[in-house]
């Protein structure tokens, strides 16, 4: 320990629980006359400050731990009301076939973009929580509400999509035309809410079913969508905003990693990175794909793109191609990230590893935290491992973002109190923390809507770790007012 953060800790009275992590940390829990390891602090936790040198403990005053601190009211409050009926496996069911039954009809009645009561309930019970709006003057004051609670940006998505469901319907040549103007539009407009070091989120299958039809046939791209591809790829590159390309239902996914290197080869050069793909932790084939594409990266001198998450299509994709356990998928997505994070990933090593920006996207926090150690150690190491930021989506895992964001803080306030190759590597080590937004229609977004609703039925562990925390925010802003 040098010095001078000698002296800067010895000087604060009061130490957060991301302060300790700033230092290498332990901690137990005393229940009930056991010592059990846990991933979320408690009000009862204990901890504990390694000195990086001796190792010794230093012991610190009880912290103030509230992840949730800059989350408004009204979002808290919504959280608590969607994680109990989350947590009811009656109310869940219902609310999950609500949704799918609405994404997929083709009643005017049960459209929400038609039937105005439907459209009012919709916005007040989920759609409000998980998405912006549709127009820019909604949009725009929910990304700066997030910029200023500590964000280093955001990810902003325009939510149309198509969902195939077996053998879709030709499409005339007039209603595609029609369908990739609109989906370019949608995204230009994506774009001007959107700022320096932000991302855009994009699906090609939002360009309709001729585009759908394309990538499930295996075929390029039509001439007519990859003029507007690449109109939206040349307006992001001029306004210095990156671009996520989405994974989807595996009968598009082949063709979507395809579509996407070729763009990669394209954009992603002279050391700069525009283009991201997407890779789902939870297929069994993702860890080969993503090597196979770092050896193209390698070998053709173009920079990879990845923004790695679990999967969101369990409800379309084929089971036997999906990990077989949620401790298979977690293995998957900690070790692609750990390789990622220290270059060395199978049979490439760090002698010939290309140049990689990785995004990891998840909601669960010790994957989440488990990576941000790693980068941080490798920092502290001397190393200089690739960018690494993190995101989560928009009304959902507020706890583990607000404890990314924690991070942040610390490593900030501690580099006031540093100078030089002291203060730059604690701002090394604070992560870029991003949350992912959709806009759209209530129509537009019941898809997405939908999937989120799986998640969240899915994940009962983290709903509920989730479901304490905002619990534990609320039951604080009471007693302080």
């Amino acid at each position: 320990m040098t010095p001078k953060l000698a002296m800067y800790l010895g000087q604060r009275v009061r130490i957060s629980a991301f302060q300790c992590l700033q230092l290498p940390l332990t901690r137990s829990i005393s229940t009930q006359g056991r010592n059990r390891h846990s991933t979320t602090a408690s009000h009862d936790t204990q901890f504990t400050v390694q000195d990086p040198m001796t190792g010794a403990g230093l012991p610190s005053a009880r912290p103030s731990h509230r992840p949730l601190k800059s989350l408004p009211l009204p979002a808290l409050l919504r959280t608590i009301f969607l994680g109990q009926l989350f947590a009811s496996p009656a109310l869940s069911n219902l609310g999950m076939g609500m949704l799918s039954r609405l994404a997929s009809t083709r009643s005017a009645l049960l459209d929400p973009d038609r039937n105005v009561i439907l459209n009012k309930v919709l916005r007040a019970l989920v759609y409000n929580h998980f998405c912006a709006g549709n127009e820019q003057r909604e949009i725009v004051p929910v990304l700066n509400r997030l910029k200023a609670s500590g964000y280093a940006g955001v990810i902003l998505q325009y939510a149309r999509e198509i969902v195939a469901h077996g053998a879709a319907e030709s499409s005339k040549v007039d209603l595609s035309s029609k369908h990739i103007q609109m989906w370019l539009e949608g995204n230009l407009k994506t774009l001007s809410c959107l700022s320096k070091g932000d991302y855009m989120g994009m699906k090609y299958t939002g360009a309709g079913q001729s585009i759908a039809e394309a990538l499930k046939a295996g075929d390029e791209p039509p001439a007519e969508f990859s003029a507007a591809l690449h109109k939206i790829m040349r307006t992001a590159q001029e306004q210095g905003t990156r671009i996520f390309l989405d994974a989807e239902q595996q009968v598009f996914q082949t063709t979507i990693d395809r579509w996407t290197v070729d763009l990669m080869r394209q954009y992603n050069v002279n050391g700069e990175v525009l283009v991201l793909n997407t890779y789902q932790a939870y297929l069994k084939a993702t860890r080969g794909i993503i090597r196979d594409h770092l050896k193209l990266a390698q070998q053709e001198g173009w920079a990879l793109g990845v923004k790695l998450v679990r999967g969101a299509y369990i409800l379309h994709d084929i089971r036997s191609r999906i990990h077989n356990t949620k401790a298979d998928t977690d293995a998957s997505y900690n070790g692609i990230a750990q390789s990622l994070l220290t270059r060395s990933y199978d049979d490439i090593g760090p002698g010939n590893f290309p140049k990689v920006r990785t995004f990891l996207a998840g909601h669960n926090a010790e994957s989440i935290q488990r990576a941000a150690k790693l980068h941080k150690s490798l920092v502290l190491q001397g190393h200089k491992p690739d960018t690494l930021e993190f995101g989560q989506l928009y009304g959902m895992a507020d706890h583990v973002s607000g404890e990314l964001l924690l991070r942040v803080e610390v490593a900030r306030e501690a580099a006031k109190h540093l100078t030089g190759e002291e203060a730059e590597t604690q701002k090394q080590v604070a992560p870029r923390v991003f949350k992912c937004v959709h806009w759209g229609s209530v129509r537009e977004c019941l898809h997405f809507l939908t999937r989120r609703a799986a998640e969240n039925q899915g994940s009962s562990d983290r709903l509920r770790d989730g479901l304490l925390e905002a619990r534990r925010e609320l039951w604080a802003r009471l007693r302080a007012n």
